[in-house]
């Protein structure tokens, strides 16, 4: 075996029946696997942002007066941005009760709830 010293590095590497351009072209290989691998993640990542859904939750019916605004409210905010903003409503205390759905806003789960004052 013959140690090498590895490009951009200090540490001698130990060639075992392998030549110095075979490494060259590993790391070559290594490098292109991670920058295809690196344009893929940004690229579905981009596309993944496309549209932003937020989550909406409240306690009332689906046939009551409050639900049925916020429903023309959701697809009105869709049709303006072009369907680029979405909002999913969860009626009839879905994701839990008012304090519960709360909480959720408060660690990030839910981005938007709707109380009523007495509670």
């Amino acid at each position: 075996m013959t140690p090498i010293l590895v490009p951009y590095s200090n540490i001698p590497y130990e060639m075992d029946n392998q030549s110095h351009g075979d490494i060259i072209m590993m790391t070559r290989k290594s490098v292109l696997t991670a920058l295809i691998g690196t344009a893929l993640t940004i690229g579905a990542s981009a596309s993944a942002f496309a549209a932003t859904t937020f989550k909406l939750s409240h306690n009332h019916p689906r046939d009551h007066a409050v639900h049925q605004a916020m429903d023309s409210m959701a697809k009105e905010v869709r049709e303006l941005t072009n369907g680029e903003v979405r909002i999913r409503i969860y009626p009839d205390a879905q994701l839990g009760t008012q304090r519960e759905s709360m909480e959720l806003m408060q660690n990030g789960a839910l981005d938007m709830v709707k109380t009523n004052a007495a509670e």
